[in-house]
């Protein structure tokens, strides 16, 4: 049984890029465990916190976790020598690591292929809880969107990584043999202006950043046309609001998009015009789409986030466990 102590969020600065400045953010993170602790898990989320985290002197108590949330080196437009040096980087910190954590299966064999093997290499998806949503007719209404049509969402920031400018010039081809489809962007980003240009103002509507978990209700289907991904919590809301899911090959489609069953899959590498083409079989099938959405929702079962902690906790406890036995061994 778990006793629940409390909790606390304490800000340690750091910057996004990589610097010298990380010295004092680990410094700073150090005196705040010292002070504070100790602590039997030191779990670190994404790169820049799970190298903090291995990095901290082993002095200091606690098992190391880190989940990357997509490996960098997932990035297909990652330069050679750069994917060497992030590749080099994480191997060596590996060794400091008693538990990796994927969020799926494709970034656990990403993990595996890049050389990352330490002593466990584990898969927890992320899970996410049941989604209701607002009335559906009140959230097209605010969007200006008519009962009949049929709308496509995007969902993440507008940056190259979800390539949101795809998702646009797609939307406006299809739009030419579908009238009715009007695409909805929730978010926001550096490539906003370019989403604008390529796309069809009247098709388009940007909200902006909104709790997508209510706004999903006001969808027919979920388009994510992210280059890389490792388990996006997009694809996940969308099976618990029982939306089909229309999706690049990326990490986290295995375990969310059954092609033909729930959505469709298609390559990374798809132009736009083969985008279109998805989005006009989808949007011009009412009673397939009704059928995708049905398995959406019996797959959110799945992916519960009682599962994920109860996953987690499991872990942290194998890790515990393992560091115990092995200073029991070098006594």
């Amino acid at each position: 049984m778990t006793e629940l102590l409390g909790d606390r969020a304490i800000v340690v600065n750091m910057r996004r890029a990589v610097g010298v400045h990380d010295w004092s953010s680990l410094r700073a993170l150090a005196r705040y465990i010292r002070q504070t602790g100790p602590y039997d898990v030191l779990h670190g989320h994404s790169s820049k916190a799970g190298a903090l985290i291995r990095l901290l002197p082993r002095s200091l108590p606690g098992v190391r976790i880190y989940t990357p949330h997509a490996l960098r080196t997932m990035d297909p437009h990652v330069s050679r020598p750069a994917a060497m040096l992030y590749g080099a980087v994480e191997r060596f910190l590996a060794r400091h690591t008693d538990a990796l954590i994927a969020v799926s299966g494709a970034e656990a064999r990403h993990a595996a292929e890049c050389g990352l093997r330490p002593l466990c290499l584990e898969t927890v998806v992320n899970g996410v809880d049941s989604i209701t949503g607002e009335d559906r007719a009140r959230v097209r209404k605010q969007w200006g969107v008519a009962p009949d049509a049929i709308v496509a969402g995007f969902v993440g920031r507008f940056t190259p990584q979800k390539d949101p400018v795809r998702f646009s010039e797609a939307l406006s081809m299809a739009r030419d043999r579908v009238p009715n489809l009007v695409g909805v962007m929730m978010g926001d980003g550096e490539l906003r202006a370019a989403i604008e240009t390529a796309g069809d103002a009247e098709a388009l509507r940007m909200p902006g950043w909104v709790d997508a978990r209510v706004a999903l209700s006001g969808l027919d289907m979920l388009v994510m046309t992210s280059r890389y991904e490792a388990m996006p919590y997009s694809l996940l809301e969308a099976l618990s609001a029982g939306l089909p899911i229309l999706s690049t090959e990326v990490g986290g489609v295995d375990e969310t998009v059954i092609d033909g069953e729930n959505g469709r899959r298609f390559a990374n590498t798809a132009s736009s015009a083969e985008i279109a083409n998805v989005l006009v079989a989808a949007a011009s099938d009412r009673q397939q789409l009704t059928r995708w959405g049905a398995v959406s929702r019996e797959r959110a079962s799945r992916y519960t986030i009682e599962n994920m902690t109860n996953q987690t906790e499991a872990i942290y406890r194998r890790a515990i466990e393992r560091r115990a036995a092995k200073i029991l061994l070098t006594n």
